[in-house]
């Protein structure tokens, strides 16, 4: 059996990892929370992250990303574990458009 090729060779990923660098070179590779650079401060890498996390938004455009160092980038994702899509405001928002039928 021939092995499985991995998915960081496919295309799709390249695509996304160009995407991801112009959207640091955008914020001059520094973090959009903390101001620090690479380099800097011990911070050894930066990150990409959504502004309004996917799970509510489902938006990757680039204005609903910013640059962030690992740590910022943790402190962000602490509170936005449990987000999830505001469902009771949409089915409240279906049941009025049902209603106007």
């Amino acid at each position: 059996m021939a092995p499985r090729p991995r998915f960081r060779q496919n295309t799709c990923y390249r695509q996304h990892k160009d995407y991801k660098a112009k959207i640091r070179e955008r914020d001059n590779h520094t973090c959009q929370e903390c101001g620090g650079k690479l380099g800097e401060h011990g911070i050894r890498q930066l990150g990409v992250a959504h502004i309004v996390p996917w799970i509510v938004s489902r938006d990757s455009s680039p204005d609903n990303l910013r640059t962030l160092c690992h740590s910022c980038n943790k402190r962000e994702q602490a509170p936005q574990c449990n987000a999830r899509p505001p469902i009771a405001q949409w089915s409240a928002k279906l049941e009025r458009e049902l209603q106007e039928l």
